[in-house]
């Protein structure tokens, strides 16, 4: 139904704030992303009296999800909403909406080298952004108040005492209600983040496992972190795994550049970024994955099975009938045939060895380029919060060099070692 005839009909008017309204309570980036695209294109098609309807009923609840959406929204988008919608994640819930994550999340689909010139954006719109955050306080707009946090750290942000100082002994800032303090806190976490390149530690969207000390971490923001194990089995040091001693920061760095090196030589970035415009049909992106795969295109099988991330078909490839035969006679080849009925569901173990499969059995690719191919897709799944499937892969920290984990059949399960 035309988003015109909703509008004129009250109880379709409630219907369509009930689908934006559930799709924010399960935080559906998906389909927030679909509202985003059908009501834009639909508003822009009605009279004024209309749009004036959909304004006064639904533009608060639209703005949140687009929020939601922001992951797959275009750049001008995201920055518009920087510029001119800012104050409405003081909406959100802290425990629900990260404002720093949510922008990492849009910015990792980028090819790195396009993520800075991304945040010298970001960071010039927040120093623009005129939205009044209290009316009854000295300084007013998200810009002034940037401005007098920058001014009183220091235009890197890096004097943490200081920061720490200005939030808890700034007559202005103090006299702000704890919600436009967290706001505040939020738009300057963000603000920094943007300070750093990509191509640094502290700056990384991706998130790199590495073994520590004969345990499996991964480095976030130049800082090393624990990862949530998968199962109880992960919790037992990983006898496997080379590298005992801890990552410092500058061979963390040389990792990390060595990750990106192996990127930009394996993907086309222009080509890559094209592939993920078109169809976000499942059916559709499985059969131009087929046809990628056929004609050895690695970019355009990157670029297909990053949208198969981004519309939740992944299942879909168990299922395929070019695809599925072949992959669970590769899988039975590596683990033996007591795993055939293991390896045809969606797991983190079995979508390891389908990325395998896909790169090193079809493509004929190297096992260490692999690895870094599955981990670049590992961090689309995250960005969704599908971080279970981050530990597919990791960084040797001894050799500098990316491996697969190694998967065995445990019970009648796939697990990984």
């Amino acid at each position: 139904m035309a988003l015109a005839d909703l509008l004129q009909n009250e109880k379709n008017r409630q219907d369509l704030q009930k689908i934006l309204t559930d799709a924010l309570a399960d935080y559906d980036v998906s389909g927030c992303f679909w509202a985003v695209r059908n009501l834009d294109s639909e508003y822009r098609k009605l009279p004024p009296e209309l749009k004036q309807v959909f304004d006064e009923n639904f533009d608060r609840l639209f703005q949140q999800v687009k929020w939601l959406a922001v992951p797959r929204l275009s750049q001008n988008e995201v920055l518009d909403l920087l510029k001119t919608r800012l104050l409405v994640i003081k909406t959100f819930d802290d425990d629900f909406f990260n404002l720093t994550q949510t922008i990492k999340d849009f910015v990792i689909k980028f090819i790195h080298e396009d993520r800075d010139e991304i945040k010298i954006k970001i960071r010039q719109t927040l120093l623009i952004n005129q939205e009044v955050v209290d009316k009854t306080a000295a300084i007013k707009t998200v810009a002034d108040w940037l401005k007098n946090i920058i001014a009183t750290i220091g235009p890197q942000l890096t004097d943490r005492v200081k920061e720490s100082e200005y939030y808890i002994k700034d007559q202005n800032f103090i006299k702000l209600n704890k919600k436009d303090q967290h706001f505040l806190k939020s738009v300057i976490s963000l603000y920094k983040h943007c300070l750093y390149s990509s191509q640094d530690p502290e700056g990384l969207e991706e998130h790199i496992p590495v073994v520590v000390d004969g345990q499996l971490k991964v480095i976030q923001q130049g800082q090393m972190m624990d990862i949530p194990p998968l199962d109880p089995e992960t919790e037992r040091v990983i006898a496997e795994f080379i590298g005992s001693t801890p990552v410092d920061l500058e061979k963390f760095k040389e990792i990390e550049n060595h990750y990106h090196q192996i990127l930009d030589r394996l993907i086309d970035k222009n080509k890559f970024n094209d592939g993920l415009t078109g169809s976000r049909q499942t059916q559709i992106i499985l059969d131009d994955l087929n046809s990628s795969l056929a004609l050895k295109d690695l970019t355009a099988t990157v670029a297909n099975l990053a949208k198969l991330v981004e519309a939740k078909g992944l299942p879909a490839l168990y299922k395929n009938n070019v695809l599925a035969l072949p992959f669970t006679d590769f899988a039975t080849g590596i683990l033996g045939q007591n795993s055939r009925a293991t390896v045809t569901k969606l797991s983190p173990e079995s979508l390891s060895i389908f990325f395998k499969f896909l790169f090193v059995g079809r493509l004929k690719i190297d096992q260490t380029e692999a690895a870094v191919l599955a981990m670049f897709l590992a961090n689309r799944l995250s960005q969704q919060g599908e971080k279970q499937y981050l530990p597919m892969v990791y960084a040797d920290s001894s050799a500098g060099d990316f491996k697969w984990r190694e998967i065995t059949v445990k019970n009648g399960q796939l697990a990984f070692k």
